[in-house]
């Protein structure tokens, strides 16, 4: 620590934090720490907080005490604090992913689970019960579980025997619910499945990849032909019964030729004010479909655009967001990093785990067909045991040294699924990694638009959006 004699700029003593450096378009550096502090400091200031010469500079200092990258006696606590925020979700409530079956009336060109029509498994009611029991051994007073599959409604029947073991269960557990979800691809919804839905406050999560032209291209029936009628039919329903349902498009290849604005606006007629800007993840189906690929450079022009868009439609009157950016967005302003593939560590199986409908354990959805990343099977593991497993210690632990220094680090997260997917091993490929170049170039263009006073009123918008 340096002692500082001028005039008291430093409260008593004063040192720099450990920062890291980006030197954007705009002509400014942005300094970042790993508490997710950040100023924008120009050549002259750099230099000085470089040379550590900042108490030269009192506007310089008071910029630096404020955000953090020096340390003073005055802002300790908060930087501590802001440390407290960023790993917050380690504390937050569990959340399972329930494959009752692998079984699906789609043949969807991208899908992560390789879920077809003729896959019949069913989870027993023995392995139900174990499900059950694992699920109750989280730590917590509250969990959040979400059907998956397969498509979920084939085995409707058996969703409604699961909501009423695990109410009772958590009842006799002192445990409470937080939400209960199904993602479905909504072509077997019916009138009745609807009214269960709404009496029991169950949530939905769909899929819509744009207009009908775009969306029947990749999600068609087992035996051929699109779903959008069908989908949109049902998100219709719905919207008119006041239920809001959290739709997602997957954007592939043709999605990129089609174009962000046709997608945008295919959502807005369907009442949506959450359109996840998504790429497509080599995994599953995917993996095998070489139509669905694009490069780096494609997806971040893609989504450059569509961010574009919505910061219009927005500014117009109509607060619209992609829920990703917005999570980028809040790791920014020092918000809980929402987004599990965003947390460091890596929020597969500490923040949620998936479970198969042969009780077999992952660390995440999209890890459902690489058997080698499982951390158990509920028949006979307890969580803490899960938790402890070397596939569970490998997929935490930090293999990015070239992460460690980047500025945009703090804010960012690796997919260990993808790099597995894609590498077929642990350490991810840095400087080439899809994932890497997107992030990295999402984060460019949201610190370099935080400069401009129209987007970060927008951006308030969006972080503040549901």
């Amino acid at each position: 620590m340096t002692e500082n004699k001028s005039d008291a700029m430093c409260s008593t003593v004063c040192a720099p934090n450990e920062y890291f450096t980006k030197k954007l378009s705009t002509g400014k550096y942005l300094v970042t720490t790993r508490h997710r502090q950040y100023a924008f400091l120009d050549a002259k200031e750099y230099d000085l907080l470089y040379r550590e010469q900042f108490q030269e500079n009192k506007e310089l200092f008071e910029k630096l005490e404020k955000t953090g990258i020096i340390f003073t006696e005055k802002n300790i606590k908060k930087i501590v604090g802001s440390f407290e925020k960023q790993y917050i979700f380690l504390f937050f409530p569990k959340s399972f992913r329930i494959n009752l079956s692998n079984e699906c009336n789609l043949m969807c060109s991208y899908c992560l689970s390789n879920a077809t029509p003729t896959q019949h498994e069913t989870m027993s009611d023995e392995l139900v019960d174990a499900t059950i029991k694992f699920m109750l051994s989280a730590p917590g007073k509250k969990f959040y579980m979400e059907f998956q599959g397969g498509e979920p409604l084939v085995k409707f029947n058996e969703i409604k025997k699961f909501v009423a073991k695990i109410k009772l269960a958590a009842e006799v557990g002192k445990k409470e619910i937080e939400k209960i979800v199904i993602v479905t691809n909504m072509t077997l919804m019916t009138e009745e499945i609807a009214e269960y839905l709404l009496e029991n406050n169950i949530g939905l999560c769909s899929s819509l990849d744009g207009p009908e032209e775009l969306h029947d291209i990749h999600r068609k029936f087992g035996g051929g032909g699109g779903t959008y009628k069908t989908v949109t039919k049902w998100l219709s329903y719905f919207r008119e019964r006041g239920k809001t349902i959290n739709t997602l498009p997957t954007i592939t290849a043709h999605s990129i030729k089609f174009g962000a604005r046709k997608i945008i606006d295919e959502y807005l007629k369907q009442g949506c004010i959450r359109i996840p800007i998504r790429a497509v993840i080599p995994v599953g189906r995917a993996k095998q479909n070489d139509n669905h690929t694009y490069s780096a450079e494609e997806f971040i022009a893609f989504w450059k655009d569509a961010v574009e868009y919505l910061v219009e439609i927005t500014l117009n009157g109509n607060p619209v967001f992609d829920p990703n950016t917005q999570a980028m967005l809040r790791n920014i302003m020092d918000g809980p990093v929402s987004y599990m593939c965003m947390r460091k560590p890596c929020g597969g199986a500490i923040s949620h785990m998936s479970i198969s409908c042969d009780g077999t354990i992952m660390p995440c959805d999209l890890s459902k067909t690489l058997p080698e990343m499982a951390i158990g099977n509920v028949r006979e593991s307890h969580i803490d045991v899960a938790l402890r497993t070397i596939n569970m210690n490998a997929r935490t632990s930090d293999f990015q040294p070239l992460c460690n220094t980047c500025a945009f680090g703090p804010y960012c997260g690796n997919c260990y699924t993808r790099t597995r997917a894609v590498f077929s091993d642990e350490t991810p490929r840095t400087p080439r990694d899809f994932e890497c170049k997107v992030n990295k170039a999402m984060f460019t263009y949201l610190f370099e638009k935080m400069q401009d006073a129209k987007y970060v009123k927008v951006f308030r918008i969006w972080i503040n959006g549901r």
